[in-house]
């Protein structure tokens, strides 16, 4: 935590993730975004997210790229195709993303456009040196933080 109430939003979202029902952590942590974002609507910001997101899973299991490729590539083909990344992302990462999330990180790793990505194209477009450069930028206020959570509760209490 940082000075000002302020939190990683990297490091809430895997508290969160472990503290509340898997039912309940499906639906609302895709919802949680840093304070910058929930003023910005740009898909380059909420990509930029979205891609920390992966990498900070990655640094925090301890694992490379290419082992996170390999145990993505269910078929062993050397592609990764949608579901595969879906699949990945979600049981090999424990991420849960929004369905936009999804298509915007799966637009931007298929350099070629051809529904499928090779190693190489996933590894151009995802490294631990941005993580290191700009993790600091994505805090979330605890006042934030509790208007989701709050939020949440009364959409539960229907």
């Amino acid at each position: 935590m940082t000075n000002g109430g302020e939190c990683l939003i990297f490091e809430v979202l895997d508290e969160l993730k472990q503290a509340l029902p898997t039912n309940v952590a499906e639906r609302i942590l895709p919802k949680i975004r840093p304070d910058f974002l929930r003023e910005s609507h740009s898909d380059e910001a909420l990509l930029e997210f979205i891609i920390l997101k992966l990498v900070h899973k990655v640094a925090r299991k301890g694992i490379n790229f290419k082992q996170l490729f390999s145990s993505w590539d269910k078929d062993g083909n050397g592609h990764l195709d949608t579901n595969e990344i879906i699949q990945g992302v979600r049981n090999v990462l424990g991420v849960d993303f929004s369905r936009e999330e999804c298509q915007l990180m799966l637009s931007y790793l298929d350099k070629d456009c051809d529904g499928t990505i090779t190693y190489d194209e996933f590894a151009m477009k995802i490294s631990f040196f941005d993580y290191e450069k700009k993790e600091e930028k994505y805090l979330i206020s605890l006042k934030t933080l509790s208007d989701y959570l709050m939020n949440e509760w009364y959409t539960l209490r229907g």
